[in-house]
């Protein structure tokens, strides 16, 4: 680029034109100056006096002469340095101006009114893949295809003919390396100082990016405009009101475009507060996203469930609010079913006798209980919660003896997905030890997992019926083997008792008939050993109703009180122990079965206190109680100790028992001042032996 012409009206030229009149005008003052001195020396020369004086006034024309010259050679030489200066910063500013021309990434060209290039910068080489001597005296002609050089021409001459800028937008395809870009062109004439359009210059911005940017955004917004999904943009800064919703969102609420932006959110979500609205504006200020679930209210007044979304949204520096609306209505029904559905599922498994949960083995081995029934903290005190934050804790009670084979059943069951059933004990704060029984179904998950439907319940009762059943099976087999023993040894005794005693009187009494028929022709002898025969038939008589009487008392036949009277006699004068019987004998029944049952439990009682109780006296108190009858026999003993009084397996206490089951009764054995029985048994026993 060419220098610009220099500024007549500048500092320098002024100075130079000044310089040029003075100068002169000096040279002819200094030579009149000294033309008059020449002639006043003429016309004094014959004054010798006035001569000093000339002398003196040519010395200071000289001298004033001297000082302009002096002044003006340095005001010449003050003008050239400062001309020498401007040359300078306008050498500097060019060299400015044109690194400024050859950086910029615009493509930058300037062209003459026939179409010539004058100028180019690198940017615009790039797009003719040319240099700029290769550019410049040149047109679009040489360069391009004929249709868009003509097109570059049409575009040049509107503007020289407007002499107004043009701006366009076109597609241009740069020559060094073939890529498209959009271009944003501004043509603007160049005039000179009169006015005169010489040329064009053009600056070429590419837009390709901003473009693309624009279609995404177009794209973008008819995306949402046309989006099935509600949304709206709002202006907190403006009381929370609308600014923008799609079509969706007009739908949602049942009103035009134009009414939505004129409303606030109180005008269509009546549950919010200003202090929740608060709340939501801080935390979304903070950047943070919010998610909330609330109620619209739509077109005829109806109120809709809803899902909303609310973040921030800067546009051209200011923070909107923006998110989308979701109707939750169907979601609502399926969860308040599904709530029903849980809650009838926790009424069900609060109300049986155990507990039903599931538990999940996930493929890594981390064991989880998805569901635990209320009952839980029932029997074991923890509660739901804690077991779903720790699932060991389920395990925690476990007796540590027990622990391993119940690991190691669970780990089974789940490798084999075969039913799960284990008995095991825990110890429990509430209960103690306590017996279990778990028993679950497993079931294979599509991720590897295992989930198993269990249920455990307490068999610590059951535990102890058996426990009970065996002790009672084993009591009765060793009470059979007792009873056979006594019955072997009634057999045995009755067998002495008829072999030593009647079998002696009936063999006596056999030699005394014998002998009678010797000694009938005496009649003193005969009627002597006939009163003999007679005593020893009476003997024989008494033995006999003996047995008979220790087989079945026949002082039954009496009733039930004067048996027991009987027998209260008979166990002091054998015992030497004092026994009082108490009763009203006319509220007994008559019953025989129960008559002689009652007699063989006051007969084994009394037994046990001659044996047991080292006791001086004994009380048998017989009393009705409604439909029952209740015998109370009390000592004055030792009493009986709490292990033998917890077991209870001796063969006395045991029959006693077993006696007044078969009708429906209880046997109670009591410490208290001694040993205190007590049987309840019912007036009408059923028909059919009661199982305890």
């Amino acid at each position: 680029m060419s220098l610009p012409e220099i500024d007549k009206n500048s500092p320098v030229c002024r100075l130079s034109g000044v310089l040029r009149i003075f100068l002169p005008v000096l040279f002819m003052l200094c030579v009149v100056v000294f033309l008059l001195f020449r002639a006043d020396i003429v016309r004094t020369q014959v004054d010798t006096a006035g001569r000093e004086y000339e002398l003196a006034f040519l010395a200071i024309s000289i001298l004033l002469l001297l000082v302009l010259l002096f002044i003006g050679i340095g005001r010449f030489a003050q003008a050239k340095a400062s001309e020498r200066g401007l040359q300078s910063s306008l050498a500097q500013s060019e060299a400015r101006l044109k690194s400024l021309f050859q950086t910029i990434p615009d493509l930058i060209w300037l062209k003459d009114v026939n179409g010539c290039y004058l100028n180019c910068n690198p940017a615009f080489e790039r797009f003719l893949g040319k240099k700029e001597h290769e550019i410049i005296g040149r047109t679009d002609y040489d360069f391009v295809s004929a249709e868009q050089a003509e097109a570059f021409r049409e575009n040049d001459r509107a503007v020289l003919v407007s002499a107004e800028a043009r701006v366009n937008e076109e597609w241009i395809t740069f020559a060094d390396d073939g890529r498209r870009a959009l271009m944003e062109t501004i043509k603007i004439p160049v005039r000179t100082d009169t006015g005169q359009i010489i040329g064009v210059l053009g600056i070429a911005r590419d837009i390709t990016s901003r473009h693309e940017a624009e279609k995404e955004a177009l794209m973008f917004r008819r995306l949402v405009e046309y989006s099935n999904v509600p949304v709206y943009v709002l202006d907190p800064a403006d009381g929370h009101r609308m600014v923008f919703v799609n079509q969706a969102a007009c739908q949602h609420f049942g009103a035009t475009q134009e009414e939505i932006l004129q409303w606030c959110v109180t005008d269509w979500d009546p549950s919010i507060t200003q202090s929740e609205l608060a709340k939501i504006d801080k935390r979304v200020t903070q950047g943070e996203g919010v998610v909330i679930e609330t109620v619209h209210r739509v077109a005829m007044g109806k109120q809709v469930p809803v899902e909303v979304s609310v973040n921030r949204l800067w546009h051209e520096g200011k923070a909107f609010f923006a998110g989308y609306f979701r109707d939750i209505s169907e979601r609502k029904r399926a969860e308040e079913a599904l709530r029903k559905s849980h809650q009838q599922l926790i009424d069900l498994t609060s109300n049986v006798p155990g507990i039903v949960y599931q538990y999940r083995q996930a493929p890594d081995g981390s064991a989880s209980f998805p569901f635990v029934g209320r009952t839980v903290e029932k029997l074991s005190g923890l509660s739901q919660e804690s077991i779903y934050a720790d699932p060991a804790l389920a395990f925690s009670f476990t007796h540590p003896d027990d622990v391993k084979a119940l690991h190691a059943s669970i780990l089974e069951s789940i490798q084999t997905l075969r039913p799960w059933q284990h008995e095991y004990r825990c110890i429990l704060p509430k209960y103690g030890m306590r017996w279990l029984l778990g028993m679950a179904m497993p079931e294979r998950q599509e991720d590897g997992g295992t989930i198993s439907h269990g249920f455990i319940t307490d068999i610590t009762n059951i535990k102890r019926i058996e426990a009970e059943l065996h002790q009672s099976r084993e009591q009765l087999r060793q009470l059979v083997a007792h009873q056979d023993k006594i019955r072997e040894d009634e057999r045995k005794r009755i067998a002495r008792e008829i072999h030593d005693e009647l079998g002696q009187h009936l063999l006596a009494l056999k030699i005394d008939v014998s002998m009678l028929s010797q000694i009938a022709s005496d009649p003193s002898l005969f009627a002597e050993r006939l009163k003999e025969v007679l005593q020893q038939i009476d003997v024989t008589v008494n033995n006999v109703r003996a047995i008979i009487n220790y087989l079945r008392p026949s002082v039954l036949d009496l009733g039930l009180f004067a048996a027991l009277e009987w027998q209260a006699k008979v166990f002091q004068r054998i015992s030497g122990i004092a026994c009082e019987l108490h009763g009203n004998e006319d509220e007994l029944p008559a019953g025989e079965h129960i008559a002689t049952i009652l007699f063989r439990v006051m007969q084994e009682a009394l037994m046990n206190v001659q044996r047991h109780a080292s006791a001086t006296r004994v009380s048998v108190e017989l009393r009705c109680y409604g439909d029952y009858l209740v015998m109370t026999v009390a000592d004055n003993g030792v009493g009986i100790s709490d292990e033998d009084l917890a077991a209870g397996d001796g063969f006395g206490l045991f029959g006693i028992r077993e006696r007044i089951a078969m009708l429906g009764g209880i046997a109670k054995v009591e410490n208290r001042d001694g040993t205190v029985l007590t049987i309840s048994l019912p007036m009408n026993p059923p028909k059919t032996p009661a199982i305890h």
